[in-house]
């Protein structure tokens, strides 16, 4: 008896965790300013400080979304859709006019950043090697949320191996 009630607590924690599609694609485009803003610091200057543990943390909480009636993920696609092609894929391709360059212009222009080095203050920034790099981040992020297997660990290795160690390399 006791085993089929902890059963049925569970079954009730997961369907409480569990949202509705609207409200699941809600939540991550709220996050995606964040998340993106991190990712565009840790590219726009020589240090990572608190911004991939911020990222981190952002992508664990998208991770832990999951939705009604059967607690499934979102459908491979679908979390870079919101994350990626939303915010960047817009069709506007001048340099001045992408999105890219605007999250930027406001991130180096930001009181709390200007005493941070950075090589994009005197030279353009790379947005189509940006955009690349932020495309080929999400894919791989997407897989594992689609897939429910998304963890800390994997998503510093993703930070760490597609924004990190590729931000300068031409």
């Amino acid at each position: 008896m006791k085993r089929y009630s902890k059963k049925i607590q569970e079954l009730e924690e997961l369907e409480e965790m569990s949202k509705t599609l609207g409200w699941v694609i809600y939540q991550i485009r709220s996050l995606e300013p964040q998340i993106n803003k991190h990712i565009l610091k840790i590219l726009l200057f020589d240090q990572k400080s608190t911004w991939v543990k911020s990222i981190t943390n952002w992508l664990m909480d998208v991770a832990e979304y999951t939705i009604k009636p059967n607690n499934r993920y979102l459908k491979q696609g679908q979390y870079s859709e919101y994350l990626f092609n939303e915010p960047y894929e817009n069709g506007n391709q001048s340099y001045k006019q992408s999105t890219i360059y605007k999250r930027c212009d406001v991130i180096l222009h930001e009181d709390k950043y200007k005493n941070l080095k950075s090589i994009y203050r005197k030279q353009e920034i790379p947005i189509d090697k940006w955009k690349e790099l932020l495309r080929e981040f999400y894919i791989e992020v997407d897989d594992y949320l689609a897939k429910g297997i998304l963890d800390v660990n994997m998503c510093v290795y993703l930070i760490d191996t597609f924004i990190i160690k590729r931000r300068y390399h031409k």
